[in-house]
Order: C-alpha cells, then structure tokens, then sequence
C-alpha cells in the first residue's frame, strides 16, 4: 500500500486542483488513509484544501469537509476545536432523523468524551441511539447502533454505572 501512496495522493492533488466537486469525498478516504500511516501531516493539509473547495453551508460536501476537519482535529487532540465542527454540521442537519445525524452524534459524543464531560458524551450518544432505532433497519444503520451502544458503554463504565452499562 505504501508504494502506491504517491500514486494515490497525486490523483487527490489533481482532483483538488480540477476543483472536482467529487475531491471532498475523496479527500475523505484518502485522509482516513493517511492517518492510519501516520501522516497526520499530509491529511491535515488536505482536509485544509478541501475546505475551500466545501461549497455553501449545509450542502453535502460542506458536511464532508467539515466532518473530515472536525476528525482531524479530534485524533489530534483538538477535542474542543473539533467539536466546533461537528456542531456545526448538527446545526444544518436538524433534528430529523438520518444516517448523518446519527454520525455527527456520535462524534460530539466523542469530542465530549475527549474534553473530559462524561454526561454530555452520555446525551450525545444516547440521542445519537434514538436516532438510529427511529431509521430503517439496515445493516449500516445495526451496525452504527452498536458502536453507539458500546461508546455509551464505555461512558458508563467511566462513571462506575456498571450495571447500567451491561444492559
């Protein structure tokens, strides 16, 4: 995977450069990958460019740079800076249930968690719960349910709620 990094971070450039309204999603998956390699760094920067390309707020790729920012800034410590983002997303999403908003709950809940505030994580997570039960049972939609189960898991068990936790 390494030898085809050049490769795969010049079709980003070039997509970026082309303005190519597809380069924030791709900057997505590239910045994902990026991060797992350790090059924090090249991701940032990328996130960055593609910021500029996000388009009005609310649109589709305005919610992906922002997200793609906002984890950023999470996985680099930036707990209170990234929940300015994720916040910012849930603000143009609404409270109708949906996939999006379920995954921006579960980031705050997130960010929550890194800034040390047990309960709003707990309130996040358990909204972001809400939100997936209300949805169409799919098996994305099963599978985020569980990962927003077991983070409010983990909360609880950080308050010693054990018994809570389990069920």
């Amino acid at each position: 995977a390494r030898g085809e990094l050049p490769n795969l971070l010049r079709a980003v450039d070039q997509a970026l450069t082309a303005r190519d309204p597809a380069s924030v999603a791709f900057v997505g998956k590239v910045t994902r990958f990026l991060r797992l390699f350790g090059r924090s760094g090249e991701a940032a920067s990328l996130a960055c460019r593609a910021e500029s390309l996000a388009g009005e707020v609310g649109s589709e790729s305005w919610c992906l740079a922002q997200s793609i920012r906002g984890e950023h800034l999470l996985e680099s410590g930036h707990a209170e800076e990234a929940k300015v983002y994720f916040e910012s997303i849930l603000k143009t999403l609404g409270e109708s249930p949906s996939g999006e908003l379920a995954v921006v709950l579960a980031w705050l809940g997130r960010c929550h968690r890194a800034c040390g505030r047990a309960n709003s994580a707990e309130t996040m997570f358990r909204r972001g719960i809400a939100v997936t039960e209300a949805l169409d049972q799919t098996r994305k939609v099963r599978r985020h349910g569980a990962v927003l189960h077991a983070a409010l898991g983990d909360i609880l068990e950080l308050q010693s709620r054990l018994v809570e936790a389990r069920t």
